[in-house]
């Protein structure tokens, strides 16, 4: 059964519902803003992807991986021609 209080998303007392006033610190602000400008840094702290090895794990990208996602940021038409199993969907999903 899922929960419908409006302030929650599904019931999940982790993610907040619309529309839900959220007060931010300065601190909060400020991150937010240097995580907008700089994907890289959002995705290096912030971004977490589950492991066969080690489960629930801090994602930390390739060389090539960071490449991928500068040339994202900087020009809105890629094409990007990879082999498979090198993690292409993971750090678009990241970006």
């Amino acid at each position: 059964m899922v929960d419908k209080n409006p302030k929650t998303y599904l019931g999940n007392q982790n993610l907040k519902g619309a529309n839900v006033q959220q007060a931010f610190t300065k601190e909060q602000v400020e991150e937010y803003v240097k995580c907008s400008k700089d994907p890289l840094y959002f995705i290096e702290n912030y971004v977490k992807i589950v492991t066969l090895d080690d489960g629930l794990v801090q994602f930390k990208p390739w060389d090539f991986q960071q490449d991928m996602v500068r040339t994202l940021h900087k020009d809105r038409f890629v094409i990007c021609k990879f082999p498979r199993q090198t993690g292409k969907s993971t750090v678009v999903i990241a970006y």
